[in-house]
């Protein structure tokens, strides 16, 4: 079977890679057009009377949802492994049997629960994350996103004692710049329509304060869950589906909680954790609710493409996916009117996006600076 994977024709390489950058991009901008309809005073001339739905962890809940979905297929894969077991058991040698021995532990019982833990941490990041759409355009939003070499880099040399080269510490370096200017040039942007007076009281900056604290605990959370899947023989959908369903147990058990006994909620915690009435939302508007079973069935796809094509897709072909996908992302917001292009604002947002460009290709070696090609012959020589 895996053989067979690896020779897969290029017509259906092709096929995944274009699911996953079509499946990407919708699931962002399904969720952006959801926190874009008004939901009350819809009618009123004052745009600040207008209120717009804004549940971040409704959001959340949405692609929990859509990951639990993935569990079909193991579901599937199980039932018809165990209907071909009773035959093929008959037939196999007891050598065999005895002789091959799992490098992997399997998952029983209680060990199920270790994937709780990168369950809360998505949860969380997730959430920060939805809240800082709230507050960005989408182009920002989909570009700070791009920071997560930042945090991966630090988690690499304080959790996971690798070395990180010089050469990605100049990318994230450029980074950090990068995020700079395009945060300088939301700022801009929001101050010439009247917004923000200061780069503190920015809209923009503040959303992309909450992206980078829920890309700080994405990060921490896949190396929690690297750290699981290392240890225990588990299929990826498998891992994605179950931290699904801990996901979606998890945020309707604060949610109760919060409608039973408040008392026993922190009051931030309790006001992100109000499911109610984005649901009711959702069932007074029909649109926002089809936004969200969009989102969800993307989440869905997209996770089985991903995995379906893991085997055949380079670390280079996921890294332009990514790129592919914000430009894509920034072109439909220009050209639906969500977004206008302004001087000087979106020059700094360009200068940004190449910069994250080049410092996200250089950390991954796409692109080879002279330091790191020199490295490279010192280790071949050695």
């Amino acid at each position: 079977m895996p053989s067979r994977l690896r020779t897969a024709s290029s017509t259906y390489k092709w096929t995944m890679l274009l699911g996953m950058l079509v499946l990407g991009s919708s699931m962002s901008l399904c969720q952006k057009w959801q926190n874009l309809q008004c939901i009350e005073n819809c009618d009123s001339p004052n745009p600040a009377d207008k209120r717009y739905f804004e549940q971040p962890s409704l959001q959340t809940l949405q692609m929990f949802v859509g990951e639990a979905i993935c569990l079909v297929i193991p579901a599937i894969r199980s039932l018809a492994s165990y209907t071909n077991k009773k035959t093929s058991d008959e037939d196999r040698p007891l050598l065999s049997q005895v002789s091959s021995k799992p490098e992997k532990l399997a998952m029983r019982g209680s060990a199920w629960f270790l994937l709780a833990i990168p369950a809360v941490l998505d949860m969380a990041a997730s959430t920060m994350v939805n809240i800082g759409m709230i507050y960005t355009p989408l182009s920002i939003f989909q570009m700070t996103r791009g920071a997560l070499v930042l945090f991966v880099a630090l988690l690499s040399v304080t959790v996971l004692r690798r070395r990180v080269a010089s050469y990605q510490w100049f990318s994230v370096a450029v980074v950090i710049v990068s995020l700079i200017l395009v945060g300088f040039g939301g700022f801009l942007k929001e101050h010439a329509e009247g917004g923000a007076s200061t780069v503190l009281t920015s809209k923009v900056v503040v959303g992309m304060m909450f992206i980078l604290l829920g890309l700080a605990l994405t990060s921490l959370y896949l190396v929690i869950e690297e750290s699981v899947v290392s240890r225990y023989e588990l299929d990826v959908l498998t891992v994605v589906g179950v931290e699904g369903m801990f996901g979606c147990a998890l945020l309707l058990f604060i949610a109760t909680l919060s409608s039973v006994a408040p008392a026993l909620v922190p009051a931030p915690v309790r006001a992100l954790a109000d499911l109610g009435s984005g649901v009711a939302q959702m069932v007074a508007h029909p649109r926002v609710l089809v936004l969200g079973a969009l989102a969800t069935l993307s989440i869905s796809l997209f996770d089985f493409f991903g995995v379906s094509i893991t085997l055949h897709l380079s670390a280079t072909a996921r890294v332009l996916t990514d790129i592919a996908r914000t430009v894509i992302l920034w072109a439909i917001a220009l050209a639906v009117g969500w977004e206008a292009l302004t001087w000087p604002a979106s020059v700094y947002q360009v200068l940004g996006l190449l910069g994250l460009v080049a410092a996200v290709l250089t950390y991954h070696g796409v692109i080879e600076l002279p330091s790191s090609r020199s490295r490279r012959v010192e280790l071949v020589e050695e």
